[in-house]
């Protein structure tokens, strides 16, 4: 596979992560398929990437927190796009944001370990300090932000 076709992949699994946020809550079975499928994708283009650990944990942070980010912006814009929902019940977005937080909180743990892991035995060990900033920025902001939202479902 090409680079070029890599980062097609990449982007398609990207923007397969953020469309839950523009769904209503009738189209919720679709969730767990886009998702998946955008998991997939991601988990295939870093396994082809071969980045050292240390540069994959990053690019997953920062693919994480971006996709996360795009969906709660397709959210925040659904109603101007979609007109009035006028639907009564849960909002679907409820629904994406607990997997978003399950899926996230698996990540850090992830990310934690290696960058710890590359900190410590000098694997990459700018990449580690950058990747456990932004990992400390991923915890009070986007972590804090989706239990701060799951308070009001």
């Amino acid at each position: 596979m090409t680079s070029r076709g890599q980062w097609f992949w990449y982007a398609l699994g990207l923007l397969l992560l953020a469309l839950p946020g523009s769904f209503t809550t009738k189209s919720r079975p679709y969730f767990f398929g886009i998702l998946g499928l955008g998991w997939l994708l991601i988990v295939l283009f870093l396994k082809h990437a071969r980045y050292a650990p240390p540069g994959t944990a990053l690019l997953l942070l920062v693919t994480s927190n971006a996709a996360f980010w795009l969906s709660y912006l397709l959210w925040r814009l659904r109603p101007r796009m979609m007109g009035p929902l006028g639907v009564e019940g849960t909002d679907s977005f409820g629904v994406a944001l607990s997997i978003w937080l399950a899926v996230l909180l698996i990540c850090t743990l992830y990310e934690g370990f290696v960058f710890l892991r590359g900190v410590g035995t000098a694997q990459q060990r700018q990449v580690s300090v950058l990747g456990l900033v932004g990992l400390m920025l991923q915890v009070t902001t986007t972590l804090r932000v989706i239990y701060l939202l799951l308070q009001g479902v």
